[in-house]
């Protein structure tokens, strides 16, 4: 299986920022759906609900929650991002990596 390259990963593709700076609405997940190619994790969707509980509750400044329908964990945080900002990835692990991310462009001090 050949390996496909991780996509670069802008700050301002993250959460809310366009090319120069300028803002932009993130209330859409499917932004995100193009970058997020990892194979989703097979779990039942009562399995990913749980794990996505268990990222809420390990991530306090953050809301996490398992779409039903779009079939991604989608995170909101709590602390001071453009509005708009929303998180969604198919897999645990890409979401994680986002959140820190986000944490660090923005100056959330992970304790």
């Amino acid at each position: 299986m050949a390996m496909v390259p991780e996509p670069v990963v802008q700050a301002s593709s993250l959460a809310g920022h366009g090319e120069g700076g300028e803002p932009q609405d993130m209330t859409s997940c499917a932004q995100h759906d193009a970058v997020d190619r990892q194979p989703q994790q097979s779990l039942s969707p009562e399995n990913h609900a749980e794990q996505a509980s268990k990222l809420d509750q390990e991530n306090p400044q953050w809301i996490v929650l398992w779409g039903i329908f779009s079939h991604q964990y989608v995170a909101f945080p709590l602390f001071l991002v453009p509005p708009g900002t929303v998180l969604c990835f198919r897999s645990e692990p890409e979401l994680l990596r986002r959140m820190r991310q986000t944490e660090k462009i923005y100056g959330k001090d992970p304790s």
